[in-house]
């Protein structure tokens, strides 16, 4: 998994740094899928996620379901990621310096070792929701659009925003099922 999802993205930003300079990107964004340190005994149920801001150079792990005492219990999976980020882009730019003595020195002033900061005034969703995966794409989102994260989202926007990825989804030309493609594999007579 992490050869595969990890990996490749870290090789993109790297090179895309590389190719472009460290103002290439403003935020790293990495959405987790953890366990808080219980048991699995399936998959992790959890979805959080960690920032690396590159102008501000730190971490941020939002999660949406935090401990009644304000703990984290998932901040330990976001500090094996960081870690792992931290150990590759600094690998990657040894050798990279060990190829050549005129390239430009990359991410060396990003400062990935610093600490992960954990808000204390993060969206948290309802006790009996399962809508931390909702609220990690509402996030990055957010991101995305360079939009400030609020420290609250009230249930009505976590719905409104539901129903928005609903309709892309279903909307989506080229990629979405239109309800003849939908009737079709239902009668079984589409491909499957």
């Amino acid at each position: 998994m992490r050869t595969v999802l990890l990996d490749v993205k870290l090789h993109r930003v790297f090179e895309n740094v590389r190719q472009h300079g460290s103002k290439y990107y403003r935020y790293l964004v990495f959405p987790m899928n953890g366990s808080g340190n219980k048991p699995l005994r399936f998959t992790p149920y959890h979805w959080t996620i960690l920032l690396f801001d590159v102008r501000k150079k730190n971490w941020m792990h939002y999660n949406s379901l935090k401990k009644r005492d304000g703990s984290d219990p998932i901040l330990k999976d976001a500090t094996v990621v960081k870690k792992y980020v931290e150990n590759y882009m600094n690998a990657r730019h040894a050798e990279l310096n060990n190829q050549s003595t005129d390239t430009e020195v990359l991410f060396e002033d990003q400062k990935f070792d610093a600490p992960i900061c954990s808000p204390k005034n993060a969206p948290q969703q309802l006790n009996a929701s399962v809508d931390c995966g909702v609220i990690v794409c509402m996030l990055m989102e957010l991101v995305a659009h360079l939009e400030p994260i609020p420290k609250t989202l009230p249930k009505s926007e976590i719905d409104q925003f539901k129903a928005s990825l609903v309709s892309r989804f279903l909307n989506d030309e080229g990629r979405s099922w239109t309800i003849k493609k939908w009737e079709a594999r239902r009668m079984g007579k589409g491909s499957q």
